[in-house]
Order: C-alpha cells, then sequence, then structure tokens
C-alpha cells in the first residue's frame, strides 16, 4: 500500500505540494512507515527491528556456510575444521559490524 503524503500549503498552479520524506517526524503513528525518518510505534517496531536482524545474519551467515563447507584445504583432501568455520564466520560478521559503521558515520 503507497501512501501519498501532502502539505496543507498550495503550490503555484493550485495543486498540493508533495510532503518530503526526509524531514524528521516527531509524531508517531502507522502512517510514518512509509517516510524515511518516520517514527513507528513500539508493537510495530519491535517485529520490524527482530525481522531485520534475522535476515541480515541469514544474508551474512549463508553464503559463508556454503563456501566453506564445500571449500578444501589446498594441496589435501580435506574440508576446514569446525573451528576454521567459526573463525571465518566471526570475520564475517565484524566485516559486516564494520560495514553498517560506515554507513551509519559516513566520512
Amino acid at each position: 500500500m503507497y501512501v501519498e503524503m501532502y502539505v496543507d500549503k498550495r503550490g503555484k498552479n493550485g495543486e498540493r505540494k508533495k510532503l518530503d520524506k526526509e524531514i524528521p517526524v516527531s509524531n508517531i503513528s502507522d502512517e510514518n512507515l512509509y517516510c524515511l525518518n518516520g517514527r513507528v510505534p513500539l508493537k510495530k517496531a519491535i517485529p520490524f527491528g527482530l525481522q531485520h536482524v534475522l535476515a541480515m545474519f541469514v544474508s551474512n551467515l549463508a553464503p559463508v556456510l556454503i563456501v566453506c563447507s564445500a571449500a578444501f584445504i589446498q594441496g589435501t583432501n580435506e574440508h576446514l575444521t569446525p573451528a576454521e568455520i567459526t573463525e571465518i564466520l566471526q570475520c564475517a560478521m565484524f566485516a559486516a559490524g564494520l560495514g553498517t559503521i560506515m554507513q551509519l558515520y559516513p566520512v
């Protein structure tokens, strides 16, 4: 469902002006789901946040697990040990955390 948001002020030709979705919103309501900086009610924010965390874990860890399970140690016919796979997973999570910090605080 897409909601068009308009300001009460009229433009030069009498048409309504669209609301800038990047303006910080101070009130909390369900319509703020469609605004970039909108504040969502807590009973909706918690499930959305949990869904986001789970999706990020799956999208970050699944490719690493697939590659590690198919990888062989060079020169041998042995797979990676569980300790090595765990270390690679930790590095992937650390890199994802660094990427998140870089997005939150751009240079």
